[in-house]
């Protein structure tokens, strides 16, 4: 796939995902296209930069909780509330933006 081909196929799955918490936690997730490798290369590294801003440090065992609250395929909303006490204020903007780079990911292979 050609670079200028990549990013229109970006920009086409971005379009399509919602950009409100209640709209992406509407939408469906095609747990089959969240690979391992995904997992690994995108989503974790993501979760631990995103902690290490709230909390000035990586934060091991709260990153390996939403990977594995990930894993098994937890809706977002469960997820949500087992991080509120600890994100606070911070809870629906990291869960809306850590539940829109799934859709993506996943809705990116998918239509690969």
């Amino acid at each position: 796939m050609l670079q200028a081909e990549r990013e229109q196929k970006i920009l086409q799955v971005v379009q399509t995902i919602p950009t409100t918490t209640e709209g992406v936690f509407a939408t469906p997730v095609d747990w089959q296209y969240l690979s391992k490798e995904i997992m690994d290369n995108k989503i974790k590294p993501w979760v631990v930069t995103s902690f290490t801003k709230f909390f000035g440090q990586p934060h091991d065992d709260m990153v390996n909780f939403v990977v594995e609250m990930i894993k098994a395929q937890q809706p977002p909303a469960t997820l949500a509330s087992e991080l509120r006490p600890i994100l606070d204020d911070e809870t629906d903007t990291f869960m809306l933006k850590l539940w829109r780079m799934i859709i993506f990911e996943t809705r990116f292979v998918q239509q690969s």
